[in-house]
């Protein structure tokens, strides 16, 4: 993703949100008449909450801005 054109960039970035929010249309599946599975709703939290456990930790900014020593434009639209 590094090094595209800033259109270019708006795409891939645009393409992305749009096949993971199909993906969680998909993940919800279609109406049920039966009422013993799980909501759809909750489904869809359950796999959310799991994406989120998975993700690492939160990082500090200060920290990272400190570290860049070189303020030239691609680092500063990288940070």
């Amino acid at each position: 993703m590094f090094g595209l054109h800033p259109n270019a960039e708006i795409g891939y970035l645009t393409t992305q949100g749009e096949q993971l929010f199909a993906q969680i249309l998909n993940v919800q599946g279609g109406g049920s008449a039966g009422g013993g599975g799980k909501k759809k709703e909750e489904t869809v939290k359950g796999f959310i909450k799991k994406f989120l456990d998975e993700l690492p930790a939160n990082f500090m900014m200060l920290d990272i801005i400190a570290k860049a020593k070189d303020k030239n434009p691609y680092i500063v639209v990288c940070i």
